[in-house]
């Protein structure tokens, strides 16, 4: 039997007061209508509490059946009441992430809102909430949001602007571009600030307000390699192909023991101009001095396979496939040597049986 006081048998208790001989009209009805009303009140709270419980048990598990029909849009749902009706703001960050990732866009809307009210300190649920007003086109309200985030920040805003990068390459990348623009108007002399909008400006195809903001970050610290690299990729955007490589050259050659990002950079750049044994000698210089660097060994399988250099390519990407990085670049170009081998050897003799 159970020891929780149901409502019902509260109920009885309290009748059981009213013809109790010692409740009768006079003195002290007041007090006895008092602790009546108590009992009562214990005796609905406990209902009334044990309801919502048992409701979000049925939404997860709804939820949870919804999913194993691949219903994802009655799964967001049923994830959006179970967190309306809880007080447990596990289960509004669960239908959050569950709504957002499926695009249920009002759905993790409302459920961010809930995770928020109940754990107003939760960064990550202000994050979504910037996200999804991101992704609905609603820049104003993002902008308030992300402001919020950068306000609460252990390090200066200028500086977390480039954090909120990989966010906003996720999405549309003229909203994105735009909402940088405003997040980083406050902070002309940083070279974060700039950075951070260069890097979205050349996402939505500006490489001119790219390239500006990029060459501003450089003077502003010479030292960083990145916005380096960013305006050369400007540079290239533009189609200004030989003084993107020439850029590049000189980051590369001005310095004595050149960072390999610059070099792979140069490499890439070589390649796009056509320039493989330029591209080749810069990998192989890399791997020399960093020889545990997979995406320069990545690099020049691609760039054998494109020299048609392919036992070279093969045992690259062998290389490749062993180490358990880019395994399905190693996979595809495997194939592809594999095809042209066989293609280049031309049709199998025909065996008939006498």
């Amino acid at each position: 039997m159970s020891v929780i006081p149901t409502f019902e048998n509260n109920c009885i208790t309290v009748m059981t007061l009213f013809r109790n001989s010692n409740f009768r009209a006079g003195g002290g009805w007041n007090m006895r209508l008092a602790a009546i009303a108590a009992l009562l009140a214990v005796a609905m709270s406990g209902s009334i509490a044990a309801e919502p419980a048992d409701a979000v048990s049925e939404h997860l598990a709804a939820a949870e059946a919804a999913l194993t029909n691949y219903d994802f849009r009655r799964a967001s749902d049923e994830y959006r009441n179970a967190a309306d009706l809880s007080d447990d703001s596990d289960i509004a960050e669960q239908a959050t992430r569950f709504s957002y990732n499926y695009g249920f866009n009002d759905a993790a809307k409302a459920s961010a809102k809930r995770w928020a009210e109940l754990d107003d300190s939760s960064d990550e649920a202000t994050l979504y909430l910037a996200l999804v007003e991101l992704r609905d086109g609603d820049i104003k309200r993002s902008r308030k949001y992300f402001r919020k985030l950068l306000q609460r920040g252990d390090e200066p805003a200028d500086e977390l602007l480039v954090n909120l990068i990989p966010f906003l390459s996720d999405g549309d990348a003229q909203n994105a571009d735009d909402l940088m623009r405003q997040l980083s108007k406050p902070y002309p002399k940083s070279p974060y600030a700039n950075y951070a909008a260069a890097v979205m400006a050349l996402y939505a195809g500006d490489s001119e307000e790219a390239g500006k903001r990029a060459k501003i970050a450089t003077e502003l610290k010479p030292d960083w390699l990145k916005p380096k690299l960013l305006y050369a990729r400007s540079l290239l955007m533009g189609g200004d192909e030989e003084e993107a490589i020439d850029y590049m050259a000189r980051v590369v050659g001005d310095n004595p023991d050149p960072d390999p990002e610059a070099r792979l950079e140069l490499a890439i750049m070589y390649l796009s101009a056509g320039r493989d044994d330029d591209a080749l000698s810069q990998v192989n210089q890399v791997l020399l001095e960093h020889a545990s660097r997979m995406d320069a060994l990545r690099l020049l399988a691609i760039i054998n396979f494109r020299m048609e250099n392919l036992d070279a390519a093969w045992q690259d990407f062998e290389d490749l496939l062993a180490s358990g990085h880019f395994t399905m670049d190693a996979f595809y170009y495997l194939a592809r040597i594999a095809d042209y081998r066989a293609r280049s050897q031309g049709p199998r003799p025909k065996f008939h049986r006498a």
